[in-house]
This record gives C-alpha cells, sequence and structure tokens, in this order.
C-alpha cells in the first residue's frame, strides 16, 4: 500500500488498523477498514456541528477571525466539506460574506467547480480524505492567485485512540 499523500511504501504499521508514512508522517488506514458510503453518512450524521452551539463556534473561531479580519464581502470563499452544521460560513454569510457551502454528502454542488474562490475553508475535513494529495489539487486549481486555503483540525498525538 502507497502513502496516499506523498506516495511513498507504507511499512510501519502502527496498530492492525494503521500505518505510519516514515517520509511525511501521516496517519493513513488501511483501505480494508474504509466504510462504506452509506456508512461514512451515517457516522458524520452523529456529528454534532450545531450552527447555534457556542463552544463549536468558539473552536471555529479561530478561521472565521481569520476571513473577517483579511477579507472583504467582496472575496468569495467555499466552506468545503462543511457537514450538516456549516458554522463558519454560516457566521460568515451573517456578516454578509459570499461563501459557498460543498459537502459530498449534505450539499453536493458540483457547480462550485465552475468558481474560483479567495479562500477555501476545511475545518475537521483533512483527516477524512481518502486520497488527500487528489485533494489538495483540485482544491488548489479553485483558489485565486494569491488565494488561501485554511485547514485546521486536531493535530495527532500518541494518546488519541483510533478505535473510538
Amino acid at each position: 500500500m502507497k502513502c496516499p499523500l506523498c506516495g511513498n511504501k507504507l511499512t510501519l504499521k502502527i496498530d492492525e488498523v494503521y500505518y505510519e508514512c516514515k517520509c511525511c508522517a501521516a496517519l493513513v488506514m488501511n483501505s480494508e477498514y474504509y466504510l462504506s458510503r452509506d456508512d461514512e453518512k451515517t457516522r458524520y450524521e452523529k456529528h454534532n456541528n450545531d450552527v447555534n452551539d457556542v463552544g463549536y463556534k468558539n473552536f471555529t473561531s479561530p478561521i472565521t477571525n481569520y476571513i473577517l479580519n483579511n477579507y472583504t464581502y467582496k472575496d468569495k470563499g467555499l466552506d468545503y466539506g462543511c457537514g450538516p452544521g456549516p458554522v463558519i460560513s454560516t457566521t460568515l454569510m451573517e456578516n454578509n460574506y459570499d461563501v459557498d457551502q460543498y459537502d459530498p454528502f449534505f450539499r453536493p454542488d458540483s457547480k462550485l467547480y465552475n468558481n474560483y474562490y479567495n479562500y477555501i475553508i476545511c475545518c475537521e475535513v483533512f483527516e477524512h480524505f481518502r486520497n488527500p494529495r487528489n485533494e489538495i489539487i483540485k482544491l488548489k486549481y479553485l483558489l485565486k492567485p494569491n488565494g488561501k486555503l485554511l485547514i485546521m483540525t486536531f493535530l495527532y498525538n500518541h494518546k488519541i485512540d483510533f478505535q473510538k
């Protein structure tokens, strides 16, 4: 199996399900364990990303504040992988920002691939990509010159129990 980020051969198993790439340090699930599309959607439906949840708004505030401080309502944004509760883009749209929302399960809209964006938001999304290299290439193509890809997720530490 090859690393879907850098293409290096994966040889370092860290448990029954995951490999760690010796080249780029990506943690990669063995493809045998990928959920079906239906099971994946069912799992995401259990996420509690409520647009009215103050705690989640605080969690996402670094990206929201960055955009509010560095862009204007004239700039075009994309919340890529926004999920069922698009907290960041909803907050931005409440401030009259122009933000498209995309999620393969909850807001599938292939028309967004006809647009170019000043910024693309990926909050708690990258760790779900089966082929992150291809996703990065696709997102980079959607950015205007000098556009920003804003990625936020929890960083791995060895105390994380992947089984849960």
